[in-house]
């Protein structure tokens, strides 16, 4: 895991007692369900390819990239739709910017809608300059959406082999672009498997922080 391996290398740990148990997500919420039905709830069109943004509008998760990212899309392919969920003080500006024909503002959604979100578009763009694991990447995983997201925090961890990761730089726009029309271009969409709810569901990440306190706890008993 990244934040271990930095932190190891600023404390001089050696990590040869350390464990990470990373954070998870809900797949009896979050799971594949019929996009065209996900689509009509959301009022969205059914015959465009869909790029998502979901996060709070400000720079550090890199909302004021999303214009930019839209012009290099629009010019590669005429199809893709935008949907931007969430708000925040950049929200004027994108409502600005953004191709307005070919862009939904669904501002905050209730939970209990994301996995319509997270079903009803093809691809989650995170273009973020700073992020910690990025659980709105797993729950797009997890309903089989493909990810693009920057080479920062723990995106690429979250991101693992379903999607691209690029690396973060000022006008790295057309690379996220160029990634995302790759991603539409070779899938329509991943499925989640068991080996990704292994790894990243709530109920794996329980079993672990249970065994791993079962382990601390025999290691410590003396009369063991």
């Amino acid at each position: 895991m990244l934040f271990r391996s930095e932190a190891c290398e600023k404390l001089g740990y050696d990590k040869s007692n350390g464990i990470v148990i990373p954070n998870g997500v809900d797949t009896n919420v979050f799971k594949p369900m019929d996009k065209e039905g996900a689509r009509k709830k959301l009022s969205l069109p059914l015959n465009k390819k869909i790029v998502g943004f979901v996060g709070n509008l400000i720079e550090v998760k890199g909302a004021d990239r999303l214009p930019a990212i839209a012009r290099e899309l629009m010019k590669l392919r005429s199809d893709v739709f935008f949907l931007i969920v969430g708000d925040g003080p950049l929200m004027k500006t994108l409502r600005e910017r953004m191709p307005t024909k070919n862009t939904h503002f669904a501002g905050r959604v209730e939970y209990e809608l994301m996995p319509v979100v997270m079903n009803a578009i093809d691809v989650l763009v995170v273009p973020s300059r700073q992020e910690g694991l990025g659980t709105v990447i797993l729950e797009a995983r997890a309903c089989g959406a493909r990810v693009v997201g920057t080479n920062v925090g723990g995106i690429p961890e979250a991101v693992e082999h379903e999607g691209s990761v690029v690396p973060d730089f000022e006008d790295g726009e057309p690379k996220l672009a160029k990634a995302i029309i790759d991603l539409l271009s070779t899938s329509s969409r991943s499925h989640s498997s068991k080996g990704f709810e292994q790894k990243w569901s709530w109920q794996s990440t329980v079993i672990n922080e249970v065994d791993t306190y079962k382990q601390v706890l025999k290691e410590d008993d003396p009369d063991d």
